[in-house]
């Protein structure tokens, strides 16, 4: 039976009935292919992420998705599939994109509340088996910002108008803050998740005094907001975090996702941060998960 006192127990670095399973995306053939058919919809993401063992459903709002969908930011291409079948998949221009000049920017249409599926956190409750909660959030402002922009465009632009790369951050965070305000409304939402990529297994892609700047007070934002029902946070970003570790503990995070293998060593972290932050990964999805024996 699922229960998610013991992912909140874990998440809160107290000591659960055992360790429970987490992840966060599963990619849609790996899905289809676990439960015998087509996974589409609410009802049957419930039935896969409890068959395959979870306490939850994770609910993610990609807060760039109505750009997106308008505006088709990215590049897409059919690739072949380990599965037999092709899968798609998307990258965006390191280069230039919709958003790397101000004239672009003021033309775009940007997304209000209503342009979000905020719905499904109210239709989910009736599929949702005793035990079982949700994990809502949102995706990063930083990862739509530089890649809305295109990376080289994006820093560039850091150093030549600082002022046009923190207005597109500023939207961005705020439409994030406005999800998580309504997310954390719904009873059933037990756990808050803040999405964003800001390194390699290297180090950081920006400066600390710019994660400072704007990565770190948003995460105090959303950190409040759980706070308003004493619900945990949970942060993901690929790569090595350890330059910041200390300063996401102070903004008060719980969780850490997904601790790559190359990046970070997890039985260091837990020895330094283990009182106060929950890690959750450690699998390497290049090789182990996926090639090894």
């Amino acid at each position: 039976m699922p229960n998610f006192e013991r992912v909140k127990e874990s998440l809160f670095c107290r000591q659960p009935d055992r360790v429970p399973q987490f992840e966060g995306w599963v990619d849609q053939e790996v899905k289809d292919v676990f439960m015998g058919k087509k996974v589409s919809g609410l009802k049957s993401e419930v039935e896969f992420w409890e068959k395959a063992g979870y306490d939850f459903i994770n609910l993610h709002i990609n807060i760039a998705r109505p750009i997106d969908e308008a505006y088709k930011t990215r590049t897409s291409s059919d690739v072949g599939s380990s599965y037999g079948e092709t899968a798609q998949r998307q990258w965006a221009s390191e280069h230039d994109g919709v958003l790397s000049t101000r004239e672009k920017m003021n033309a775009i249409k940007w997304p209000t509340l209503k342009d979000y599926k905020l719905e499904q956190f109210e239709e989910v409750k009736k599929y949702l088996p005793k035990g079982m909660k949700i994990i809502g959030g949102t995706s990063g402002f930083f990862e739509h910002t530089w890649q809305m922009m295109g990376f080289e465009t994006f820093s560039f632009a850091l150093v030549d108008d600082p002022s046009f790369v923190e207005e597109i951050i500023g939207r961005f965070s705020e439409l994030s803050i406005s999800v998580m305000k309504e997310v954390v409304k719904h009873e059933e939402v037990q756990a808050l998740w803040y999405c964003d990529d800001v390194a390699f297994c290297s180090g950081l892609m920006f400066s600390k005094n710019l994660l400072m700047k704007y990565l770190i007070p948003h995460i105090r934002k959303i950190k409040e907001i759980a706070q308003t029902r004493n619900l945990p946070l949970l942060y993901h970003s690929d790569g090595n975090l350890v330059t910041i570790l200390d300063e996401l503990v102070d903004a008060g995070l719980n969780g850490l996702h997904p601790v790559e293998p190359k990046a970070m060593d997890i039985g260091e972290l837990k020895k330094r941060y283990g009182k106060n932050l929950c890690f959750l990964g450690g699998v390497d999805l290049n090789y182990t998960l996926t090639r090894g024996t």
